[in-house]
């Protein structure tokens, strides 16, 4: 629920070491419940298209609006929200 790999990756090209890649877009991985009938957790993948220049901040607004509860606690889906609930 980051796209800190994906801000990684944009900066690798900005500085000329990932050149033969004409294409980077981010994705946002949830892994949500119910699993399935195996046990095995169930996998969505969210990519978002990178045309908008303000597409990385859109991201993490919506990353900040939703929320996990543990314990009684709610942590917003952004970093050190995350980060705080691991």
């Amino acid at each position: 629920m980051s796209i800190a790999n994906y801000r990684r990756m944009l900066q690798f090209k900005a500085d000329g070491r990932r050149a033969n890649i004409s294409m980077i877009f981010p994705n946002v991985e949830f892994r949500i419940t119910p699993k399935t009938r195996d046990g095995r957790a169930i996998n969505i993948h969210v990519l978002i298209s990178p045309d908008d220049p303000n597409h990385e901040n859109e991201i993490d607004n919506a990353l900040g609006r939703l929320s996990i509860e543990f314990n009684d606690r709610a942590y917003s889906c952004q970093h050190a929200q995350l980060i705080a609930l691991g």
